[in-house]
């Protein structure tokens, strides 16, 4: 449909209501998105590119010309959800004067011809399951690159249905990862892919409150991505550099968090020991997730595996002692690891008060020093996953922010490594002390000589 048309149904939706047109201000780049009729779209761009914004714009336009229907935007959390998107929503609320009515618990804006915009995060599959029944005319998932294999189930299995009934549109969107991994690499990389793409980067932004409304913007722009260039020692060819500020795909296993190997440290059954001790981690959120992780070591195993974990958004108090409880009963762990930093002291205490469950204060100093301890674990197959955990597939994409490897990249999940982390640096299955190997012949002569210790002990000959 052409703009105006578009324009003029706007207004006759709308009863005759003047309505500003949502495209103000936007930059070839953007409005190409938002013009896009394709019903499967992809957005590839660098840092501070736009792309947040215009899926704002994106989502006021698609519920402005479906009046009645549902429109999601989709992050890896509902907090990320609520601090990437709903800002903007307020933003263009007051700009156009749109009559949004926000709901701040259940994060869903109300427009005046019935249609609601509703921010969500899929963190685990119990979260994405909950999309199934609804029914969409648009569907924006940011940030895609965060959710690694996981985003193939998300789209294929459940957002395909939730679209199929009024022919939505589905965009993913965001800046590349380390990992190279996923539903939104392949088929953004992929010639093959029927999939309508779209890149752009920070220098076609001309919007950029370093350089917006100024003339030579181009040029401040490319001045301020060779800057940051040269501030962070880059060269051009820096694999950080290449995706950050060039939005381009280069895989970098120096930029992840963990070594994570699913041929070293995936496993699907237990070995046999006489005796394990369990030990449960828990990493506090409530629109983030909250992570239970249970590992298991034994004296007669060198390795630490994860044998149990649960992770949720939204969970209160009294559900997160009901999962504590639960995994206490099922594993008689040693001890509870529960971060407690903020509200989570709060929390702890309540637990231990009420639920008498054993839970300690999580150790969380010098936390990148233990991550090179456990990714040392890791490297050297001392710490072993279950297959298809979220524990799995956050080490597998989990990256650094930059090259410092200072902290960890807000767009990606990290609940059930950090819990993980607290359970792992209380275990010591680093004491195992393997036996050294012998060959045959001597294994032979010493089990002579004990069967010969038995025989004269029998006989009286040995006191």
């Amino acid at each position: 449909m052409p703009p105006d048309e578009i324009l003029a149904e706007f207004v006759n939706r709308f009863g005759g209501r003047s309505f500003v047109d949502i495209r103000k201000g936007l930059f070839d780049k953007q409005l190409a998105l938002l013009q896009d009729e394709s019903r499967r779209k992809l957005a590839c761009c660098s840092r501070r590119a736009g792309k947040t914004h215009v899926a704002g714009r994106l989502l006021v336009d698609r519920a402005h010309r479906n009046p009645g229907q549902k429109c999601m935007y989709l992050a890896i959390t509902k907090g990320h959800a609520r601090r990437l998107c709903w800002p903007v929503l307020h933003e263009l609320n007051v700009r156009f004067g749109l009559g949004i009515a926000f709901n701040e618990t259940t994060l869903t804006a109300s427009f005046p011809n019935g249609s609601v915009v509703w921010l969500s995060g899929a963190d685990n599959i119990r979260e994405v399951e909950k999309y199934r029944g609804e029914k969409f005319c648009a569907v924006i998932v940011d940030e895609a690159a965060s959710f690694g294999e996981e985003i193939g189930y998300l789209v294929n299995d459940v957002l395909y249905m939730a679209l199929a009934d009024l022919d939505g549109e589905l965009i993913l969107m965001g800046t590349p990862s380390a990992s190279c991994s996923g539903l939104f690499f392949e088929e953004f990389t992929s010639d093959r892919s029927s999939w309508s793409k779209h890149h752009w980067t920070v220098v076609d932004n001309p919007e950029f409150p370093r350089w917006s409304g100024k003339p030579n913007w181009r040029e401040l722009a490319a001045r301020f991505v060779d800057d940051t260039r040269m501030m962070h020692g880059w060269d051009h060819n820096n694999a950080t550099y290449q995706r950050e500020m060039l939005g381009r795909w280069v895989r970098d296993t120096n930029s992840l968090v963990y070594p994570f190997n699913d041929s070293l440290n995936l496993y699907g059954q237990r070995p046999h020991a006489s005796q394990w001790t369990t030990i449960i981690g828990v990493d506090l959120g409530f629109d983030d997730a909250t992570a239970f992780e249970v590992v298991a070591f034994s004296g007669e195993h060198p390795a630490l595996y994860e044998v149990d974990h649960y992770r949720r958004s939204g969970m209160n108090v009294t559900e997160i002692a009901n999962k504590a409880r639960e995994l206490c009963d099922r594993w008689s762990p040693i001890s509870v690891q529960m971060d407690t930093g903020g509200l989570g002291k709060t929390i702890a205490e309540e637990i231990r008060q009420r639920h008498a469950i054993p839970v300690e204060a999580a150790e969380k100093t010098k936390k990148n020093d233990y991550i090179e301890l456990l990714g040392d674990d890791l490297r050297t197959g001392r710490v072993k996953v279950l297959k298809g955990s979220p524990l799995a597939e956050e080490m597998r994409i989990l990256q650094w922010s930059d090259d410092k490897r200072v902290k960890e990249h807000p767009a990606f999940s990290n609940h059930s490594c950090d819990a993980f982390l607290y359970a792992w640096r209380c275990a010591t299955h680093y004491t195992h002390t393997a036996q050294e190997p012998i060959t045959v012949d001597e294994w032979v002569e010493r089990e002579d000589a004990r069967q010969y210790e038995q025989e004269q002990a029998r006989e009286g000959f040995l006191y």
